[in-house]
Parts: structure tokens; sequence; C-alpha cells
């Protein structure tokens, strides 16, 4: 997995890595992650543009939100209706270019 070095994720991959050494000394907790090998992986300090896609998505998101929103105050279901209609723009663009192959 990767991420951003915000304390957040570093925190949170902390708080992970002791609660599946706790689990696995414990026999009531399934193994379930443990046997995933899970690797979380972190971009160097001051280097958000490593993030590439993740990082254009929040450029996006942002770029919306300004626009739509500038110095208005909205409810929490009003945000969150406007938060809905900006995911769906997000998520409706293609992940890569349409291929010309007509069987693909």
């Amino acid at each position: 997995m990767f991420s951003d070095n915000g304390t957040n994720f570093v925190g949170a991959e902390k708080h992970l890595r002791n609660s599946l050494q706790q689990c696995m000394t414990d026999d009531r907790f399934p193994s379930f992650f443990s046997d995933l090998n899970i690797d979380w992986r972190f971009n160097p300090p001051a280097a958000p543009h490593m993030g590439g896609y993740w990082e254009i998505g929040i450029k996006r998101v942002k770029y919306h939100l300004k626009r739509t929103l500038g110095d208005t105050l909205l409810s929490y279901e009003e945000f969150n209706t406007l938060l809905t209609e900006i995911e769906a723009c997000v998520n409706s663009r293609p992940l890569c270019d349409y291929s010309t192959n007509v069987s693909d």
C-alpha cells in the first residue's frame, strides 16, 4: 500500500502493525490480515508529486469545491449532496485513454 507521509497515515501504520503483532500472539483472532503480508510504503517527505493519481483526484475535488462554493457556508446535508455530485463528476472520467482497437 502506498500513501504520502502524513502524520495520520504514519500513525495508522504503526497502530495497525502493533495490533497485528498482538493478534498473532493471541489464538482467538483470525490471521487473515497477517497472512497477506501487506507492506505499507510512504512517499519521501515533501514529495507530494510522487502521489501521481491520487493527488490528481484530490486536486480535482478541491477544484470543484472551490469553484462551486466560494465563500458559501453549507449545512451538513447540503455539503454531503455537493460532495456526492462532485464524486460523480470525478468518477465519470476514464482512468486511461480509450483504445482504438475494436476488440478491446
